[in-house]
Order: structure tokens, then C-alpha cells, then sequence
């Protein structure tokens, strides 16, 4: 966690007090004259109108100084009081300053700045608050905000202002989306670190021996080539599975550009009638941006100039490769090549809610003090999460995707999934393509409402 705070020893300025209420009142219609109604810090004397306070700390983030109430930890509270809000004469006070709060969660701020990096150079889920706290599994500003919500709605009740609940979904969304990293199982890259993983010269992600069976197979066919079957090209049975249960699907493609992207490039005729076939079907394509596209405008510009060669529609969203991403500049990079929106924002080692929530938001560019004009659309489940850092089986990792999607039904929320075309290998991971079915008819029972990122930019 980023322990320099910047100013967060200072009350919310006017434009990150606006960042909240952006996302906050896209929750909701109301009377514009509530607007005359809200005040920030204390109440307004000589004000004639019922006034809605918003008490601002002017503290630091304190891991020591959070106050649980109901089971949702307040980040910075503003007396000891166990309660959100209070109606006094009309007025309607809030107990803590839920603004800030929301803010610090909601715009990444513990990662701004931060020096805390991974192996690979994210900011690593083990030093995030939300793995402080035990939060990566609920969704707190959408908790915030429904605390919020429900006491203007009766502030406004009581003074006879209309007001009006608005979802996004009409149960909730689902986007289901596939990076695009390989498409050939067999090749000589991976058949060297297949026989280190053997001699246990390169690490292994499942029990040895599970890994040693699995490897001499793939060196086996690798080398007998009459005996491979290229599972990582399954797209046909993918799409096959997809329109059995009514669902499109985003697939952001990858191309190669280093030893740490793919092994395939979007001229290929293979890949131009791949990409062809899934827009003609109703699919959507988008943009899975290389290493280097994270901090370097210029590789995200050429990657997209290569991609919409290529395709019918023109790409407007995607996943950064390896789930890359520096706050904020990777979403300036976005921002600036004309992307509308990026789904990179989860956890690798822990599937749940890296900014806690689980609605589209957008994130904040703290040196200009602006909204980036990207939407986000959190990352809630990837399939590597499940089964490779966290080591889940089936039956955990069916529990752990049932139980994020009863927080995201709470709030009528957006549940993205990740799955990689690469991820049937069921020698390494038994069962995963039964599992896999197993997931999406369980969402579908849900009745989502199923997007396209390509499409919700268009409704939000």
C-alpha cells in the first residue's frame, strides 16, 4: 500500500468530491432541487431549504482508525458513532465521510504512486487494503453508496422531492470475454520450460505430480507430431458452447511483439478469418494490449492500428496483457488512442472487486485532477486466478464464482468474466471444460442481462 497518503491528510477538493457524485447519482433520478439541498463539511447557516451534510476528514488513511459498522468498514470516519446518518429538524447528516472513503476505494488511489510491484511489476494484491481489510470479495462503495442512496431517498421523501432508482442492469450484466495470448499448443518455447518444470529448473503452479504427467505428455506429441491435436485453436467449439446458451462474447486479441506477448500476428490469414468469422457472428473484438502498451502510447497505437486493419467494426476497448497496468497512466494511454474502455482492473491473485465495486466507473487522473474519460469494467473472475495462483478445485472455485455473483446481484451489477482460449488444457487442470460449462449455465440461470463492451459504452 502506498503509505506517502499524498494530500489524503486534506478534506476532498470540489473535483474528486464531484468523482464521487458522478458515479454515485448515475444510481439514481432525482429533483434537481436537491442540489440546492447538499452542503460539504458543515450545515449552510441561513440556507431556508432542509440541508443533506456531508462531513469531510481532513485525517490520512489509518488502518488503525477504520470503524466497522454493519459489517462494512468506513475508511474515514469522523467521530466514534456506530451509525451511517441522522435526520435532525429536517436535515439529513451523514455520520462519516463516506465522499472520501468511496474515493480512495473507488479511483485506485492506494495504487498511485505506489512502489509496492509484483514479480511481473503490478501493484501485488498481498500489500492492497482490500487483502488488509478481507474486502476483495465485497463490493464496499456500492455498499457506500447504497447507504447513501437510501437516506436521500428519504430526506426526499420527507421533503416532498421526487426521487427515483436507476440501474444499469435490469438484473445485472454479464460480459463474458477471452484473451487471445496462444494459439498453438505446441511450440518449441513452451516445450523447453515444459522439460525445466520436469527438472525442476522453472517453477510449477500445480502439484509436481499432476505437472510431471501432463509435460511428458505434451513433450511426447511435441515431438511426434501425428499425435498432436492443437487444443488452443477450439474456437469453433467455444462460440458452439456460447450460442447453445444465447451468449456473445468479447475476444481481445494479442499480438506478438515480445517474448513476453504471443507467438502469432494479426496478418496472419488464419487470424483475419478468425477475427472475420466472430464479428460476422456477433461477436465482438477488441484489443489485448502487449506488455510494453501499459506504459508506451506508441506500442498501444501501433497494436491498434495492426488489429483494426482487420476488422469490420472499429476497436473500442480491451485487456491489457498479464492484466498489466500503472495507475493512472495506463488509462491515459487509453484515453489518448481513442479507446472507450479497458476491463484490466482485477487482481490476478485473488478473484473478487480490486477497486470495490462492481459497476462500469471510471478512474481518476490525480495530476490534472479530472475524470479519464475511459470507462472501466472490472475484472471479477479469471480463470488463471481460480485454478493456478489460488490452487482452487472445481468444486471451491464453483463456490467462490456463486458467491461473488450474489454480491454483484445485490447491486445490479456487471459480473465479467475471464477465459482464456488456452485454459482447456485438462491434463493439467481435470475437468476444466465440464467446469467451464458448469459456470456459464449457472450465470445464465441467473438471467444477466449479456453485453458487449462494444455495446454498453453506447447505453452508459
Amino acid at each position: 500500500m502506498n503509505e506517502s497518503n499524498f494530500d489524503m491528510n486534506k478534506v476532498l477538493n470540489r473535483e474528486r468530491i464531484d468523482y464521487v457524485l458522478f458515479h454515485l447519482f448515475q444510481n439514481c433520478q432525482f429533483d434537481h432541487k436537491l442540489n440546492d439541498c447538499i452542503s460539504f463539511g458543515n450545515k449552510e447557516e441561513g440556507l431556508q431549504n432542509p440541508q443533506i451534510v456531508f462531513p469531510l476528514s481532513d485525517t490520512q488513511f489509518s488502518i488503525q482508525k477504520i470503524l466497522t459498522i454493519d459489517n462494512i468498514p468506513v475508511l474515514f470516519p469522523v467521530s466514534n458513532n456506530e451509525t451511517f446518518f441522522r435526520f435532525e429538524d429536517g436535515n439529513l447528516y451523514f455520520e462519516h465521510d463516506l465522499l472520501k472513503s468511496s474515493f480512495y476505494l473507488l479511483s485506485g488511489y492506494q495504487e498511485y504512486n505506489s512502489s509496492e510491484k509484483d514479480i511481473l511489476g503490478r501493484f501485488p494484491y498481498k500489500k492492497s487494503i482490500q487483502e488488509q481489510l478481507g474486502i476483495i470479495e465485497k463490493p464496499v462503495v456500492n455498499y457506500y453508496f447504497e447507504i447513501i442512496l437510501n437516506a436521500i431517498e428519504q430526506f426526499c421523501n420527507i421533503n416532498q422531492l421526487s426521487f427515483k432508482r436507476t440501474y444499469f442492469f435490469e438484473n445485472f450484466g454479464f460480459l463474458l470475454t477471452h484473451d487471445v495470448d496462444k494459439i498453438d499448443k505446441y511450440n518449441f518455447s513452451d516445450a523447453v520450460f515444459k522439460l525445466k518444470q520436469i527438472l525442476k529448473l522453472s517453477p510449477t503452479q500445480v502439484p509436481y505430480k499432476r505437472m510431471f504427467r501432463a509435460n511428458s505428455k505434451y513433450l511426447l506429441r511435441y515431438f511426434n507430431p501425428i499425435y498432436r491435436k492443437n487444443d488452443f485453436w477450439n474456437f469453433d467449439e467455444l462460440i458452439e458452447i456460447e450460442h447453445a446458451l444465447g451468449i456473445k462474447s468479447a475476444w481481445y486479441f494479442l499480438e506478438n511483439d515480445s517474448p513476453v506477448d504471443s507467438y502469432y500476428q494479426f496478418d496472419e490469414s488464419r487470424i483475419q478469418h478468425l477475427i472475420s468469422n466472430l464479428e460476422k457472428n456477433g461477436h465482438e473484438v477488441g484489443i489485448h494490449g502487449v506488455v510494453r502498451s501499459a506504459y508506451d502510447v506508441q506500442a498501444m497505437k501501433k497494436g491498434l492500428i495492426a488489429l483494426n486493419k482487420y476488422t469490420r467494426n472499429k476497436v473500442v476497448g480491451g485487456r491489457q496483457h498479464r492484466l498489466m497496468f500503472h495507475l493512472p497512466l495506463t488509462h491515459l494511454i487509453h484515453e489518448q488512442v481513442g479507446l472507450k474502455y479497458d476491463s484490466t482492473l482485477g487482481f490476478a491473485a485473488h478473484e473478487g472487486f480490486r477497486n470495490s465495486y462492481c459497476l462500469p466507473f471510471k478512474l481518476y487522473d490525480f495530476e490534472s485532477e479530472r475524470i479519464i474519460d475511459v470507462w472501466e469494467f472490472p475484472l471479477i473472475v479469471m480463470d488463471g486466478t481460480l485454478f493456478s495462483y489460488r490452487k482452487l478445485n472445481n468444486t471451491e472455485a464453483l463456490v467462490q464464482v456463486k458467491k461473488l455473483l450474489s454480491e454483484v446481484l445485490k447491486f445490479h451489477g456487471l459480473f465479467t468474466l475471464l477465459w482464456h482460449n488456452s485454459f482447456f488444457d485438462n491434463d493439467i487442470y481435470p475437468d476444466i471444460t465440464i467446469f467451464y460449462n458448469q459456470v456459464l449455465r449457472y450465470i445464465v440461470a441467473q438471467s444477466p442481462n449479456v453485453v458487449l463492451g462494444k455495446d454498453l459504452i453506447k447505453t452508459i
